[in-house]
């Protein structure tokens, strides 16, 4: 059985890879520019982690980690403040 710490370090790592692009392809001249920001939908399926939509912007994703394969439930939501060139933060 999974403890809440062992989900939250999955999460976290889950998070922090997707973040940093650790599984995308190269990076194109306009994403080093930052101008491209990427969707929730994008990154995963640029991972290698099996995902499941199971609604619009609910996804749930199998984490591998030494104690065994868990499931992480990931939403994208838009926030209620934007970038500075007045695009949405997500």
């Amino acid at each position: 059985m999974f403890t809440h710490a062992t989900r939250l370090v999955a999460l976290t790592a889950l998070c922090a890879a997707l973040a940093a692009g650790a599984f995308a392809p190269a990076a194109s001249a306009q994403d080093a520019t930052g101008a491209a920001e990427k969707s929730l939908p994008s990154l995963l399926s640029e991972s290698t982690f099996m995902h499941r939509q199971l609604e619009n912007g609910l996804y749930r994703i199998a984490v591998e980690r030494d104690a065994g394969m868990m499931s992480v439930m990931a939403e994208e939501v838009t926030m209620s403040w934007k970038h500075d060139d007045g695009s949405d933060v997500k």
